[in-house]
């Protein structure tokens, strides 16, 4: 099992930046790749099942997943994977008055020896990946949108 961590500061409030991790139709914005994110249910609560549809280069690839904790707007926890892997996210807000700090965590869990190998291998650009997301979703909080080459947090 690998486990990921990134903390920032972003100079929104923590209610605008909850929104933009939980809502599907605004997740494309910041997470590169993902076309589109489709909930079983209307109501986002823990225990509701969802579809992710994410472009790895030329292919689209479909991804189960499930809330596993929703608590606006402090914390959203997601497991999201496939039968080579799984991954445990969770994103955690703490109010700083006019800013918040994100606190995010993945725990990638692999199938197999092999695709754990694979990982291990990979690490790097998993972690290169979603620091860049992480600097994605500040950018969008923070000015509205996201430039084309948005340098990832270290």
């Amino acid at each position: 099992m690998n486990t990921i961590t990134c903390t920032t500061e972003i100079a929104a409030s923590r209610e605008q930046v909850f929104d933009l991790i939980q809502d599907e139709s605004k997740v494309g914005l910041w997470m590169e790749g993902v076309e589109q994110l489709v909930f079983q249910e209307n109501e986002k609560e823990v225990g509701v099942h969802f579809t992710q549809h994410v472009r790895e280069g030329r292919h689209l690839h479909s991804y189960s997943g499930e809330i596993i904790q929703f608590d606006p707007p402090r914390e959203y926890g997601i497991w999201v994977g496939n039968e080579a892997f799984m991954m445990q996210v969770l994103y955690t807000l703490e109010d700083s008055g006019n800013s918040c700090t994100l606190n995010y965590e993945a725990r990638i869990i692999q199938a197999n020896w092999f695709v754990g190998l694979l990982a291990g291998l990979f690490k790097f650009m998993t972690k290169r990946l979603l620091r860049r997301h992480m600097a994605n979703l500040k950018q969008l909080a923070e000015n509205g949108f996201v430039e084309e080459s948005v340098p990832a947090l270290s």
